[in-house]
């Protein structure tokens, strides 16, 4: 096999670099590699073929035949020392180029340098543990860096602060450069960073801002002392206080006997916690904070039975984030210290407020018994889960729903929700509390729903609503026409969004069923210009042309329910189609709608009716269709002719029957009058507004001259003076008309619709 030979000489002016790996790739593989000798140079035997190199100095490039490769290098040079100019070792520096690592990370000597040979480059960057920066390396290169000492200081007073200290960069919360520890002993920690801005936080995650500017900068932290008192006769009332600053970092302390707890703490917005109480509390200067208790004792029983909750869970707290759990005993008592204020009591739902003030007070909340029998009325009905909420608080709490099951509330306003088959999660039911209460309140709604031929219709999709909120978006009949839901008393509407009815419906004091019969469905075989439509819709409208529904049309079928006998307007719509509605009579089950195409074009100056188009936005229309092709000349031009297909009829007025896809073209020239307004050629289109509109259409800019309006077949609809930027259009019927405006300068055209 033929070989040849590749020697690569690395070289720093005249020194040769010794100990560089150079490697050899072909096709992305690594196929050998060896280290420069003590005279720089390193050689391969390889076979022929063409190959890539690159060296750990990061030169890369290509070889293919016997050569010698000299690679001449850059020194870059770095010294880390402090700010008293004592050189720092063991400093590790990483080069990179581009983005990306180009050499082994290197660590400076105990002289504090480190050195590194590389190829010339402009898009070299360094970093270090405490600095980074890009450079240029086409020249030698030496950097000094200066790693300042910072000192911080943390101090009550004269004496030192205990604390855990993190540091970050000033734009980066995430990225810690060191953690730092100050003693009792010993309030000071020094590091050495580059001068910049940064972040330190201590252990209660309070960040404080340095700006370091110079060399041997000193940050002082003034630290505040907050003394947790008690006047309780236990000295070791308060061993269990927490001091928090978020839900990760918190300080505990105990008082040893001494009858109070001292907290160092930096200025700050913090929380307390205290026999199982939680309170926010903040710094600024030395406070001293009173947790002396009163013993309160609640009763818990029902006021109409007298009967006592015993066991019962119950919540006391500032508020009803901040709620700590307690349970009564055997005789529906429990005692809870608590500190002079204001509070509420929680049966997890609501809240029932109180005041202490001094000992011995006996809490008696308002709670009833609350019996729920949502099923009692629905025999056949399953009911999973159920949804107690306060209107008062909006705490909601979840049930495993049994029937005839107890809760213990407080007297206020709820609501359920249900979460089960037939269920809808989404309605809420409203009760009140202020005695002993039974919760029954649902009844079912059933729906049957059959066609013409009392066949019962599957799948057949309906909403609940009420109040114009829809209450269940998911009620479908199943395989035997029917579908049930649980509702309480109310008027509801019954709401097809297929066909957009309505059927309004009432549920009082009993189970209610709704019996309602649809049309015989039919098939529509839908074409488009003689072939099945693969995919798209055709959209339904009643002879009000008010939209029905939209069906979906598949392998050229649809399905739909429509009145026998009836009439009704159909359009295409499918992708890159523009479709004119046109009216069919269902007179059997199936229904072939042959939608055809019509292009309408133009030749020289002047509009042409229904609306020019091109290629790529045809227009649909029912075969057999009638249509009237109109044209319209621009000033000092005439219709001559229509070309229809390959067909050239004489006239610029053309009724025409579509019978296949239709390419009309209107032929204008440059001579005759025509009897039709004539308009002057112009290329300015207004900018109508609103549109669509239902009394008056606005221009863009103020125009003086004749107003015609047309409709989509050319026929004049209204002549008007326009003086001003308006035009009243209110007399016109709902549909899509072009108006062409006269002025002594120029002609203006816009399309607009009027509702």
């Amino acid at each position: 096999m033929p070989v040849f030979s590749a020697t690569f000489t690395l070289k720093y002016g005249s020194t040769n670099l010794s100990s560089i790996t150079v490697y050899v790739f072909q096709d992305g593989k690594l196929i050998t590699s060896g280290s420069t000798s003590s005279t720089g140079t390193v050689s391969f035997t390889l076979p022929t073929g063409n190959y890539s190199y690159k060296t750990t100095t990061n030169f890369t490039g290509d070889i293919t035949a016997s050569s010698e490769v000299t690679l001449d290098h850059k020194k870059f040079t770095l010294t880390v020392k402090d700010n008293a100019n004592n050189p720092i070792s063991s400093e590790t520096i990483r080069v990179y180029e581009d983005g990306i690592e180009a050499v082994s990370s290197k660590s400076t000597n105990s002289t504090g340098v480190v050195e590194f040979y590389l190829k010339p480059s402009d898009k070299y960057a360094y970093k270090t543990s405490f600095n980074q920066a890009a450079f240029s390396l086409q020249n030698d290169l030496a950097l000094t860096l200066t790693k300042n000492i910072v000192s911080i200081i943390a101090k009550y007073g004269n004496y030192p602060v205990a604390d855990n200290f993190t540091l970050y960069p000033f734009g980066d919360k995430n990225t810690s450069l060191g953690t730092y520890y100050s003693s009792s002993n010993d309030g000071e920690i020094n590091f050495n960073v580059a001068i910049g801005k940064y972040w330190l936080k201590n252990k209660l995650n309070i960040y404080t801002e340095l700006d370091i500017t110079n060399a041997n900068q000193q940050f002082v932290l003034n630290y505040k002392k907050i003394r947790f008192i008690s006047n309780e006769t236990d000295p070791n009332i308060l061993e269990n206080i927490v001091v928090s600053n978020g839900s990760y970092s918190q300080d505990s302390k105990t008082t040893d006997g001494k009858g109070y707890a001292d907290f160092y703490l930096l200025p700050g917005t913090y929380t307390y916690s205290h026999l199982g109480m939680s309170e926010s509390f903040t710094v600024t200067n030395d406070t001293t904070i009173n947790l002396t208790t009163q013993t309160i004792t609640f009763n818990l029983k029902n006021p109409v039975t007298l009967t006592s909750y015993v066991n019962q869970p119950f919540k006391v707290g500032k508020d009803m984030n901040s709620l700590t759990s307690f349970t009564t005993n055997t005789s529906g008592t429990c005692q809870v210290k608590l500190k002079a204020g204001s509070y509420i009591f929680s049966d997890g739902i609501s809240s029932y407020p109180f005041t202490v003030s001094t000992g011995g007070q006996t809490i008696t909340p308002p709670l009833y018994d609350v019996t729920f029998n949502i099923t009692q009325n629905l025999p056949n009905a399953t009911l999973t889960y159920l949804y107690v909420s306060s209107i008062n608080t909006g705490k909601e709490v979840l049930y495993t729903y049994t029937n005839g099951m107890k809760l213990c509330l407080l007297s206020g306003d709820y609501k359920f929700r249900c979460y089960g088959d037939g269920f809808s999660s989404n309605q809420s039911v409203p009760f009140q509390v202020s005695q002993n209460t039974t919760v029954q309140g649902l009844y079912s709604f059933q729906l049957n729903v059959t066609d013409n031929n009392n066949v019962a219709v599957s799948g057949q999709s309906y909403y609940i609503k009420q109040d114009g909120s829809v209450i269940n978006a998911s009620f479908t009949t199943n395989n035997q026409g029917s579908a049930i839901a649980y509702l309480p008393n109310g008027t509801y509407q019954l709401y097809n969004p297929k066909t957009q009815e309505e059927t309004t419906f009432e549920i009082n004091n009993q189970n209610k069923i709704l019996d309602i019969q649809l049309p015989s469905e039919v098939t529509l075989l839908v074409k488009k210009d003689g072939q099945a439509l693969t995919s798209g819709y055709v959209m339904i409208y009643n002879e009000q042309k008010t939209a029905v529904q939209s069906v979906q049309i598949a392998n050229g079928i649809g399905k739909v329910r429509l009145q026998s006998g009836s009439s009704y307007y159909v359009m295409l719509s499918a992708s890159g189609v523009a479709s004119m509605q046109s009216k069919v009579t269902v007179s059997s089950s199936s229904i072939t709608l042959d939608f055809i195409s019509l292009q309408i074009k133009t030749e020289g100056k002047g509009i042409a009716f229904p609306y020019q188009t091109d290629e790529n936005n045809l227009v649909y229309y029912l075969k057999q269709s009638s249509i009237r092709l109109a044209a319209v000349p621009m000033k000092g031009w005439s219709c001559t002719k229509w070309v229809i297909n390959t067909t050239n009829i004489n006239d610029d007025l053309v009724e025409y029957t579509l019978n296949e896809a239709t390419i009309a073209t209107a032929v204008f020239e440059q001579s005759v009058s025509s009897s039709i307004p004539q308009l002057k050629s112009s290329n300015n289109n207004l900018t109508i507004y609103p549109n669509p509109t239902e009394t008056q259409i606005n221009f863009s800019e103020t125009l003086c001259g004749n107003a015609v309006i047309y409709n989509t077949e050319g026929r004049i609809m209204k002549q008007t003076y326009v003086y001003g930027n308006s035009v009243n259009v209110s007399d016109l019927t709902s549909g899509l008309y072009i108006i062409a405006i006269d002025t002594d300068y120029d002609t203006y055209k816009g399309n607009f619709i009027k509702k």
